[in-house]
């Protein structure tokens, strides 16, 4: 129910959303369900999609075609607020693009009276006088800039952005339902990258399965990570299976027969401590790197034999759940952003 003279949409997200890359999909469900347990219902939440109605069915809210300019601006002419939602959008090492259209949205934002903001961000690398420009034209227009790691908090203020928070990465408010029957499998995602020699790794993962006595299990969180697994098994990694993960659910039923795991990918990592599973990082960016550091998770940086942790502890997760929890309710003070009359739920 809006109030008279309100818009009918409260916060649009705009992300990284619709194209079947698993973690910025649950970047999307994290923040939806921070927003709605702060008191913002769903049916004032939209979300900017490559796969609208795929994105709409699975979260229960609006959802607009991001490349549409008309549906895009229609859109943020409805809204009070655009929420750049978590992920990496400010960097330029695989493209100026990302910037660019983040940059533009926000541009279209504040034409529309829409009042911009971010959580959750990584920001960089940047290595492009175009991407530092762009990144601190979007980001210094919004009203609250929440951050998901200290370097990044600090390569804001480093480039005049201005004030910023820092609060876990959206993705931890999650809680995947993992049922542990069997401890036969070692999970391992790796994504393209050039930041380890896949012969040296498939060698320390093949050491790593005959002394943890677990069978190498492929996990792909997008279509890419097919490419590098399968580049594994010709460096002699013996998979009993290699799966693309669609969904939340796809990966909690892999892990319920899981005794470890090995991700490149953040949001590899983070499911894996999430859901209670010894783990290690492979860092091919700062953020994993960060995000390792944070929670004291084992990283290989392609030398050596590769070691897991025992485990995140699930008092430290539940207090970066809460710490998500209060800064978005933060957040949305400083918004001006006001629970739903009827509940928000």
């Amino acid at each position: 129910m809006t109030r008279p003279g309100e818009r009918d949409l409260q916060v649009v997200l705009c992300g990284y959303y619709g194209f079947g890359n698993l973690g910025d999909e649950l970047l999307a469900r994290g923040l939806v369900e921070l927003l709605e347990g702060c008191g913002i219902p769903r049916s004032r939440i939209g979300v900017l999609s490559a796969s609208p109605e795929v994105t709409a069915a699975e979260l229960s809210v609006r959802a607009e075609n991001r490349w549409s300019l008309r549906k895009v601006s229609g859109f943020l002419r409805s809204a009070s607020t655009l929420l750049l939602g978590g992920g990496g959008l400010f960097q330029d090492v695989t493209s100026i693009k990302s910037p660019v259209y983040y940059s533009g949205v926000v541009w279209l934002a504040r034409r529309a009276g829409a009042v911009p903001w971010a959580f959750g961000q990584s920001l960089g690398p940047l290595r492009t006088a175009l991407g530092r420009a762009l990144a601190k034209r979007a980001l210094g227009a919004c009203k609250v800039r929440v951050f998901r790691d200290r370097r990044s908090v600090a390569m804001a203020q480093s480039m005049g952005i201005g004030a910023a928070a820092l609060a876990p990465d959206p993705v931890m408010a999650l809680r995947p339902s993992v049922l542990r029957s069997k401890e036969e499998h070692l999970l391992v995602n790796v994504r393209p990258s050039k930041s380890f020699d896949l012969s040296k790794l498939a060698r320390s993962i093949m050491r790593l399965a005959s002394a943890t006595g677990l069978s190498p299990v492929g996990f792909a969180m997008a279509q890419e990570d097919l490419i590098p697994l399968r580049d594994l098994e010709t460096f002699g990694v013996r998979w009993s299976q290699v799966k693309l993960l669609r969904t939340l659910g796809d990966f909690e039923e892999m892990a319920s027969r899981a005794g470890g795991s090995l991700s490149m990918r953040l949001h590899g990592v983070v499911l894996s401590a999430l859901s209670g599973l010894p783990c290690g990082a492979l860092p091919y960016d700062p953020k994993v790197e960060s995000f390792a550091d944070a929670f004291g998770i084992p990283k290989h940086v392609g030398e050596g034999d590769i070691v897991l942790g025992k485990g995140v502890d699930p008092g430290v997760l539940e207090e970066s759940a809460q710490a998500l929890r209060d800064a978005m309710g933060t957040a949305l003070l400083k918004l001006k952003l006001k629970p739903d009359p009827v509940g928000g739920r």
